[in-house]
């Protein structure tokens, strides 16, 4: 039984790390299109605010 906690365990923080790589991504795909003024302000901060509540899911658990 610990060892079926145990790969759960690990599945669940795979999972995290992944779904944290993609919110990576996201945000740093945001500040180029930004720099490179291809996004208005108005998706930005649309986008952004999507990407945070993404983390605070997570953070949450």
């Amino acid at each position: 039984e610990a060892a079926t906690v145990s790969r759960s365990g690990r599945g669940a923080e795979t999972q995290a790390n992944r779904s944290l790589e993609e919110l990576k991504d996201t945000l740093f795909g945001l500040e180029l299109r930004r720099q490179a003024g291809t996004i208005s302000e108005e998706d930005y901060a649309r986008e952004r605010g999507r990407a945070e509540d993404k983390l605070r899911e997570l953070v949450k658990g």
